[in-house]
């Protein structure tokens, strides 16, 4: 049952003698020692004389990987670094997790994210963080876009408002604009010469960007039918899309925000220039016209589990904008 080994004895391991300078033995089987010392195989391995800690359950070669959040990545020019708050580009590390100027300017230390859950609209003069959720094979904002720059975006000029006028509505609920700010008319009508195809004009676009950051887009009345069909359907998308505060309350309906897009029922500024049903209803634009007149919406309600699509909204109603990754 034993054996003897510089004077020493010990177990036989699984019936057999072993080197106990050189090798260790564990659960019946001998395995080289580490750098001149035993450990627990079954939660570290050896490399290079050296022990890790398995990733996820598994080794990996550290001379050319290393493990973050139970998961292998390549080191980046020899270098491991925060997947959270880094990328690897072009062999350097890269911070990704700070909303930037296209000049390169960073917002303060404090404005930092996860880029994973978040993303950074670094347009001159915004800069400003978003929330985003990813629902099917898209990902969306998970809050209504604030983009307010008219002289940069010509198209919003007397085309955006702020609930009832007051910019504390922006901050919970963004922006209201018009189907021709929306689009972002001014730039992409007549060559750029700043005519404005809302209602009254039927527009051919050669895009569907919008108003949204680079990357993102104004979503076709398809996508918004697409997400419809990823959260169960059109007849529950209300109860899975709507954020579970913030709504007026109504008996027999529970609104779960099961995807965390966190609709909120921002209202709208009507055609004759007042605002209405904040609280109760939510309604948002796609790039799909129909005609000179009207435009696709998305809407939610407060009193329904139902999600609308519509395509019989007059162009210049003001409606909140989600925007959708390219």
């Amino acid at each position: 049952a034993k054996f003897c080994s510089g004077n020493q004895l010990y177990d036989l391991c699984g019936g057999e003698s072993y080197n106990v300078s050189t090798e260790f033995c564990q659960e019946n089987q001998v395995y080289s020692k580490c750098g001149g010392t035993s450990y627990d195989v079954m939660a570290k391995f050896c490399s290079g004389n050296h022990l890790y800690d398995f990733c996820g359950g598994a080794s990996y070669d550290v001379s050319v990987e290393f493990c973050s959040d139970n998961r292998v990545y390549d080191l980046c020019g020899g270098q491991s670094y925060d997947v959270r708050f880094n990328e690897c580009q072009g062999g350097s590390v890269v911070d990704v997790t700070r909303c930037c100027s296209v000049s390169g300017i960073c917002s303060s230390e404090s404005e930092r994210y996860n880029y994973k859950t978040h993303f950074c609209d670094s347009r001159p003069t915004q800069y400003k963080i978003y929330k985003m959720t990813t629902i099917g094979t898209q990902t969306w904002m998970a809050e209504n876009l604030d983009y307010a720059d008219s002289v940069t975006t010509p198209s919003l000029k007397g085309k955006s408002w702020c609930y009832n006028n007051k910019p504390d509505s922006c901050v919970k609920y963004g922006r209201l604009y018009t189907w021709a700010a929306a689009i972002d008319s001014v730039r992409l009508y007549n060559g750029g010469n700043g005519v404005d195809c809302g209602y009254g004009k039927a527009c051919t676009l050669p895009e569907k960007r919008g108003i949204c950051p680079p990357g993102w887009h104004l979503p076709t009345d398809a996508e918004w039918q697409t997400l419809f069909t990823a959260v169960g359907g059109q007849s529950t998308a209300g109860q899975k899309l709507k954020a579970t505060t913030g709504w007026e309350a109504y008996s027999g309906i529970t609104n779960e925000d099961a995807f965390g897009f966190s609709a909120l029922p921002a209202g709208l500024r009507h055609i004759y220039d007042f605002f209405d049903e904040v609280g109760y209803r939510a309604y948002f634009w796609s790039s799909s016209e129909n005609g000179s007149l009207n435009a696709y919406i998305m809407g939610l309600r407060y009193s329904s589990d139902y999600g609308r699509l519509d395509n019989n909204y007059n162009k210049g109603y003001g409606f909140s904008v989600r925007c959708l990754q390219d």
